[in-house]
């Protein structure tokens, strides 16, 4: 049985999940949240985020985040305090690094960054990569749920 071509394009675009995180929030041993990074194939370089929470056995959607609001830390912490300390001893004084600084590289958002470089921070998470996740939260609408109300990448340079 073929489809016709104008039944082919009706039918929804299904986003593709690309990758995903797992952390716990609160006391525990193991994971009860995740996040999941989705694409559409009509739009590669754009990804939602959703953010799930477990509760008795089910998965609950409890964020939704665009691409466009997620930040990343384009140089390790350790790498941008380096800067900061040299700056500092060459002015002999306190001024903020600022964009013209040679040494500091602003933080970006994900939207902004090509799709290789968003696909490699994606796919080097944490456990089996340097990349993590920050996130802040607050209170959500269902009172046993936070809110996701800001996520960001970083490269984390220590070892653990």
């Amino acid at each position: 049985m073929t489809t016709s071509p104008i039944l082919a394009l009706t039918e929804p675009i299904l986003p593709l999940r690309i990758g995903k995180y797992h952390y716990y929030n609160g006391a525990g041993c193991r994971p009860n949240r995740k996040i999941e990074f989705f694409r559409t194939p009509n739009d590669p370089k754009t990804f939602q985020v959703k953010v799930k929470a477990m509760k008795g056995g089910k998965w609950y959607d409890i964020s939704t985040i665009e691409a466009d609001l997620t930040t990343v830390q384009m140089q390790p912490s350790s790498v941008q305090q380096k800067a900061l300390q040299r700056k500092m001893l060459m002015k002999n004084d306190f001024h903020p690094i600022n964009r013209s600084s040679s040494n500091y590289i602003p933080n970006e958002k994900m939207s902004e960054l090509s799709l290789f470089q968003q696909n490699m921070i994606i796919d080097n998470l944490r456990p089996k990569g340097n990349w993590a996740i920050g996130l802040t939260t607050g209170i959500g609408r269902d009172p046993s749920f936070e809110k996701i109300e800001d996520l960001h990448f970083y490269e984390n340079d220590l070892k653990s």
